[in-house]
């Protein structure tokens, strides 16, 4: 068997599990739970396939570990996928997501739908957008790493680190045609109604 571990398989899954969100053309909901069954039932069918083909036990228990971690692999994906999708989809009102420029390309989108909670501000529409989104950080953010120091509950220093994204210069984030910076920064209360939007560099 060949085994794809390439971007595209990635991009594959994460959208598999978009559409089990109700995201697919037929917006069919497919609760996680049956998402995480059918790689189980998946991972069952394995060992009895490679129980009946192999006679030598520790072979088929070797199998089975490269398996299992393929098929979690899978299941993580599906399930990052899914979630992002339902996240998009829950709060208490709905404010529009414009796309311009590379990102229509490479989203095939020309506005998204971010449904957010009474208590949320920009950046949660940011966050479910690029959630959804994947793809598109690369082409926003440079990725960087921020250092922290926390103390245990002994007391002990212990050093923390986190993946951060900053966006690339130029980019240009609008809240109603007002540039985010000046309209409260990332932490803008955002109305229903509201439209923010999204612009590469050079617009």
């Amino acid at each position: 068997m060949g085994l794809d571990l390439s971007d595209d398989l990635a991009h594959y899954l994460f959208r598999a599990g978009k559409y089990h969100a109700g995201h697919g053309p037929r917006h069919i909901h497919v609760p996680e739970i049956y998402v995480t069954g059918a790689i189980s039932l998946a991972q069952a069918s394995f060992a009895s396939y490679l129980a009946s083909e192999m006679t030598d036990a520790a072979l088929v228990a070797h199998a089975l570990t490269g398996w299992n971690k393929l098929l979690t692999m899978h299941l993580h994906l599906m399930t990052a996928g899914y979630r992002a999708a339902r996240a998009l989809d829950e709060g208490d009102f709905s404010v529009e997501v414009a796309l311009f420029g590379r990102l229509r390309d490479l989203t095939g989108r020309r506005k998204v739908t971010v449904r957010l909670a009474e208590s949320e501000r920009a950046e949660h529409v940011l966050r479910k957008f690029f959630d959804y989104f994947p793809e598109v950080r690369a082409e926003v953010f440079d990725v960087g790493w921020d250092d922290d120091y926390r103390l245990d509950d002994r007391g002990t220093p212990w050093l923390t680190t986190r993946r951060v994204y900053r966006a690339r210069r130029d980019w240009n984030i609008r809240l109603n045609g007002r540039n985010i910076e000046y309209a409260g920064g990332l932490t803008a209360p955002i109305s229903p109604g509201d439209e923010v939007s999204v612009f590469p560099p050079g617009r």
